[in-house]
């Protein structure tokens, strides 16, 4: 029935729990796929006891590090379950009745996904302490509003997570295996929540996750999709979104909470890994430029307008404003960024600037040469979004040339009512 998932590194301390939570399962009808990624320390010692006393546990061993996303990807071609659910190794099964109870649910009703509540621990020692737990009401979701599906899942579930339990066949027939092209669970939940027919939602806490010992949760991919997730979403959404505004915004948002927390973590000088999750370097001029890229496209640019672009666009210029201005003694560093940057070194120079007190502030006065400036900045198409416009029209903003001022407004209205990338 179950291909349960796992990936492993350097996870000795609380592999054996997270073993014992599926051996100890009243459900027999389960094998464990587990890939490790190239363990240095007891891990291995613990895989292959495992592996010794059940023949249910089969264990791909690597030399190299290639992270959980392409491990699951790589188990996923091993497993042969109906439904795969991937087991943290340094999470755990809630009870000895989880698989059991899961069980009940596909025979009665088939689905292509089983949501279940989870717990979130806290790892000391040894000691697992429960210190919350999300648990959703229980719905079967058939041939209702994919929309609204999708806003009540982000609510109520943790759904951008593969510990639910996903029909196989389902993510075959669909092309999705969390790498490529839906790169891990984010984007590739998402996909499924857009192509299922039917789907189950307990109401029990199933799955432990635990939220102090994550190795990857300190970093971030350096070259993520910002566009993949919101085009899974919009391929569902209705041609008239008339009364859907409100559902339509929160569901952006959550989308883009997460987004644009990568990218200002990419921006500020956060650690950062390549998409195998090895840990990598790169330099603020290249920072800068990738988030750049990150955010100037058609995906970004709709989920602004629908979750609001002016919040969105301070949250994300303004930690690149931050950066920017904070290094503008590193010359060699600034003149890299501003030979390669399309847009956003010019508009964060000429909308922001370091005040009396050092802190790096919006200006509130636009002069007749900057404001000249500005617009011809909006013009370009490499700006097509007019991403930050909004910020310049704040009522404190005052223009040493009025008239600007009402063009960037003008061109901004042109942007959002009929197209530039802006589509409603």
């Amino acid at each position: 029935m179950y291909s349960i998932l796992m990936c492993t590194y350097h996870s000795s301390m609380t592999l054996g729990n997270a073993l014992d939570s599926a051996r100890h399962q009243t459900c027999q009808n389960w094998e464990l796929v587990i890939l490790d990624n190239g363990s240095k320390d007891e891990t291995i010692t613990v895989l292959q006891e495992y592996e010794r006393i059940d023949e249910r546990i089969h264990v791909i061993y690597r030399d190299s590090n290639v992270g959980w996303r392409k491990g699951i990807s790589l188990c996923l071609e091993k497993a042969s379950g109906q439904y795969m659910m991937f087991l943290g190794a340094d999470d755990y099964l809630a009870s000895d009745e989880t698989l059991q109870e899961v069980t009940d649910e596909i025979r009665k009703n088939h689905p292509d996904i089983v949501w279940t509540g989870c717990g979130f621990a806290v790892w000391d020692d040894g000691t697992y302490r429960i210190a919350e737990q999300k648990i959703p009401p229980y719905r079967i979701y058939e041939q209702e509003d994919k929309l609204q599906i999708f806003a009540e899942l982000m609510q109520k579930v943790y759904y951008n997570s593969v510990m639910h339990y996903v029909r196989i066949d389902f993510l075959k027939q669909y092309g999705i295996d969390f790498y490529e092209p839906y790169y891990g669970d984010c984007e590739g939940m998402t996909e499924a929540i857009a192509r299922a027919g039917k789907m189950v939602v307990m109401d029990r806490m199933e799955y432990v996750l635990t939220t102090n010992t994550s190795q990857t949760a300190t970093r971030v991919c350096f070259d993520y999709d910002t566009e993949r997730q919101w085009k899974s979403i919009r391929q569902v959404l209705p041609e008239n979104t008339e009364g859907k505004q409100e559902t339509l915004s929160y569901v952006a948002g959550r989308v883009l909470d997460n987004l644009v927390a990568i990218c200002q973590s990419i921006v500020l000088g956060e650690p950062l890994t390549d998409r195998y999750m090895n840990p990598i370097e790169r330099g603020f001029a290249e920072r800068f430029l990738r988030v750049e890229e990150m955010i100037s496209n058609d995906a970004m640019a709709e989920m602004m307008y629908w979750a609001g672009r002016e919040s969105y666009a301070e949250y994300l210029l303004g930690a690149a404003g931050v950066a920017y201005w904070s290094l503008r003694k590193q010359q060699v560093v600034i003149k890299t960024i501003d030979e390669n940057s399309r847009w956003m070194s010019r508009f964060v120079h000429l909308a922001m600037q370091q005040d009396e007190n050092g802190e790096i502030v919006w200006k509130t006065w636009i002069s007749r040469a900057d404001g000249e400036q500005l617009k011809t900045l909006f013009e370009r198409k490499e700006n097509r979004h007019l991403i930050g416009a909004e910020l310049l029209l704040r009522n404190n903003v005052e223009y040493e040339e009025s008239k600007q001022r009402q063009d960037i407004y003008e061109m901004l209205k042109v942007c959002i009512e009929k197209g530039g990338g802006c589509q409603r």
